[in-house]
């Protein structure tokens, strides 16, 4: 008997995600659709037990999962290969991103959208609200929403919107398969790729947000982010991605938010490199000169005057 083909791939990545990534494949299966789907796992070579758990899975699933086993960690930007092979496996007419350590709270989250990309041929993507959870003690959960104002209630918007600044919680995304092709080159190498593939897919149509739709993010020291955030080789990567986001998007983006951005991370590798004199005053002047909107002047200007004061070093 011939298997039907997948409406929807639901692409999951994953690495050391024992604790968790049972809950994020439940909350797939979970879900209350009236069409067939696929889900793909990425596990970037787990070695806290999480690929036996993915292997029991696809036991019990053998028709609905299919596994992408990588057999060493690559070089490059950490799980960058495995979610790029992972997206290529996608055989869905749509494709669903869901994080190893996220899950989704809503049954009718997929078919939600689904039904509303396949009702509306503008649209390329449609993405929702999220709960920020965390196993930290004395965290407070809270709603993605909350830190956003605009998105209270449904709405669309244009890759102009996304350009300015990242609002859109990766595993709550839904958006059309073989819109891109084959990535650009210059995708391996940026540190933020769910942010640039949004922005490859917004050249092709617009984005809709479901704020009664709800998914789960979860905050954890084990993470990409966590993990490289604020370290020397993350903020060299930032930097250079910025410089993508210029070249690449010069239409959707201005550069003068491109310069903010940079001088925040410019500042940053200064402070890093704090006992390397040259580094730090070159960086310094670089920011200053960045900066030339007077509403910015005297917060550079502070964060320069204590930086000297515990470094020891003179920067005027």
């Amino acid at each position: 008997m011939k298997m039907q083909e997948p409406k929807v791939s639901v692409s999951i990545i994953t690495y050391n995600h024992r604790d968790y990534i049972s809950q994020a494949i439940d909350s797939v299966l979970a879900q209350q659709v009236d069409f067939a789907y696929e889900i793909i796992i990425g596990d970037d070579y787990s070695t806290d037990g999480t690929r036996e758990i993915l292997l029991s899975y696809q036991q019990q699933h053998p028709d609905i999962i299919q596994l992408v086993l990588h057999p060493r960690r690559y070089a490059g930007v950490p799980g960058r290969l495995n979610n790029i092979t992972n997206l290529y496996a996608c055989r869905g007419r749509y494709v669903a991103m869901l994080d190893g350590d996220d899950y989704w709270i809503s049954h009718d989250k997929l078919q939600r959208q689904v039904d509303f990309l396949e009702q509306h041929s503008e649209y390329v993507l449609a993405f929702h609200d999220a709960l920020v959870v965390s196993d930290a003690a004395g965290f407070a959960p809270f709603y993605h929403s909350e830190g956003f104002d605009f998105l209270r209630q449904d709405r669309s918007f244009l890759q102009q919107d996304i350009a300015k600044q990242w609002f859109v919680p990766t595993s709550s995304v839904v958006f059309r398969n073989n819109q891109i092709g084959e990535f650009p080159e210059w995708f391996w190498n940026v540190y933020s790729a769910d942010y640039f593939l949004q922005m490859l897919l917004l050249q092709h149509g617009n984005a809709r947000y479901f704020y009664n739709v709800k998914g789960a993010r979860r905050k954890s020291s084990t993470s990409f982010s966590a993990l490289y955030n604020k370290s020397l080789k993350d903020n060299i990567l930032r930097i250079k991605e910025l410089k993508i986001l210029r070249r690449e998007f010069k239409h959707s983006i201005a550069s003068s938010t491109i310069d903010r951005r940079l001088a925040k991370y410019y500042f940053r590798h200064a402070v890093l490199l704090k006992k390397q004199k040259s580094y730090l005053m070159a960086f310094l002047y670089m920011l200053k000169c960045i900066y030339k909107d007077k509403r910015y002047v005297s917060k550079i200007t502070d964060k320069v005057k204590n930086l000297s004061k515990t470094t020891g070093i003179s920067c005027w």
